[in-house]
């Protein structure tokens, strides 16, 4: 076990715990990821999108605009784009307030 700072890594690492933001990955069900994405829209918060397609990945941050029936319409700094529900790979609340 190594010491870093005054605290084993393996105390340091479960002190970040708490810190962990919800994720979504392409395990979740369809409701699961439909539910997430409503609370994330009607919250206005602010999101980190990941889309995967083909091992490419890309990641956006920003705003839900708007919840359709096949995906969302996706506001990011400078633009508006339609992500497909099966392009997403992972999304966490993003705590950059700028966009």
């Amino acid at each position: 076990m190594a010491k870093w700072a005054g605290f084993f890594l393996s105390e340091h690492n479960s002190s970040l715990d708490h810190f962990h933001k919800p994720s979504l990955s392409k395990s979740l069900e369809s409701n699961e990821l439909i539910d997430l994405l409503m609370r994330l829209y009607s919250s206005q918060e602010m999101v980190k999108i990941v889309l995967g397609e083909d091992k490419v990945y890309e990641t956006l941050s920003g705003k839900i605009v708007e919840l359709e029936k096949e995906g969302i319409l996706f506001k990011s700094e400078n633009s508006y784009r339609f992500i497909p529900f099966l392009q997403i790979f992972s999304l966490e609340p993003a705590f950059d307030k700028n966009l």
